[in-house]
C-alpha cells in the first residue's frame, strides 16, 4: 500500500520593506536575493524556507563614495606639493636676512719684530795693495773677547797654575824673553795664556818668545823653507792676536 505524499508547503513570497522601496536587479545582485521565478529548482520538501538576506547596499554605497572622496584628496595634496618649492635645509634666520651684510674689518698684519743688523766693523787690519796686512799704529785691547766671539762654543781656555803665572808676568813684563825661551817646555801654556793679555808689555813678551821658539824648533809655516808663523809687525791687531791664540791654544804641547 503506497503511503500518501505529504501536501507540498507552498514557498512563502519574500517579504518586502515599504519603506525601502522597489527591488531593482542591482539590489538583488548585490544582495544575493533572487528575483521570483529565476530558478526553476524548487525547494527541498525537507528544508525549510531561506530566510531573506539583510540588505548592505547602503553600506556598500557609502564605502565607495567614502573611497572616492579619500582618493580624491590624497590627489589635491600630491599635485600641491609637487608645486610647492623645495624648503632649503638650512633655515635662514629673518633677522639676518633683513639687516644689510656689515663688511669685517679687514685685520692689520702683525707688525714684524725687524731686528737691525748691526753694521759690521771693519777690521782694523788693512790689506796691502800687493798682498798683506798693515797693522793699527797702536795697540788694541780686546784681544780675549774677539777670541771668544770668533770660536764660539769652540772657545779653549788655556789654564796655568796661578803661582807660576805671578813669576812668568815678572819675566814677560821685564822683557826676559831669553830666559822664557830657555825654559819653553815650561813656560809654553803662560806664554798662550797671556797672548790675548790686554797688558801690552806682557803679551808683546809673549808673542816674542812664542816667535822665538819657532825659530828654535824649526817650526815653519812653508814646507819648502823657514817661514816663521809669528809676524810681530801685526801684533797691535787685537784680531790678530786673537787668531794667533785660537790656532795654537789648544795644540798638541799643552
Amino acid at each position: 500500500k503506497q503511503k500518501a505524499s505529504p501536501p507540498p508547503v507552498e514557498e512563502a513570497p519574500p517579504k518586502t520593506s515599504t519603506s525601502r522601496g522597489r527591488q531593482t536587479a542591482l539590489f538583488r545582485k548585490m544582495s544575493g536575493v533572487k528575483a521570483p521565478g529565476s530558478s526553476g529548482r524548487s525547494p527541498s520538501r525537507s528544508r525549510r524556507p531561506i530566510p531573506q538576506q539583510k540588505n548592505n547596499t547602503p553600506l556598500v554605497i557609502g564605502g565607495v563614495v567614502a573611497g572616492v572622496v579619500v582618493l580624491g584628496v590624497l590627489g589635491y595634496l600630491l599635485a600641491n606639493k609637487k608645486n610647492e618649492p623645495v624648503p632649503s635645509k638650512k633655515k635662514s634666520n629673518p633677522e639676518l636676512v633683513r639687516q644689510e651684510p656689515v663688511e669685517a674689518p679687514t685685520p692689520k698684519p702683525a707688525s714684524k719684530l725687524i731686528k737691525k743688523e748691526e753694521p759690521k766693523k771693519k777690521s782694523s787690519l788693512k790689506k796691502k795693495s800687493g798682498g798683506g796686512y798693515v797693522a793699527p799704529d797702536s795697540f788694541e785691547n780686546g784681544a780675549e773677547a774677539q777670541a771668544k766671539k770668533d770660536m764660539g762654543e769652540e772657545f779653549v781656555a788655556v789654564e796655568v797654575d796661578a803661582g807660576e803665572l805671578g813669576t812668568f808676568d815678572s819675566l814677560a813684563s821685564s822683557g826676559q824673553v831669553s830666559e822664557i825661551v830657555k825654559e819653553d817646555y815650561k813656560w809654553m801654556a803662560y806664554i798662550m795664556h797671556r797672548l790675548i793679555s790686554d797688558d801690552e808689555s806682557i803679551a808683546q813678551s809673549s808673542f816674542a818668545s812664542l816667535r822665538d821658539i819657532c825659530k828654535k824648533r824649526n817650526i815653519s809655516a812653508k814646507e819648502d823653507r823657514f817661514v816663521n808663523p809669528i809676524d810681530m809687525t801685526l801684533f797691535n791687531s787685537k784680531e790678530y792676536r786673537a787668531g794667533i791664540y785660537n790656532m795654537w791654544g789648544g795644540d798638541w804641547w799643552l
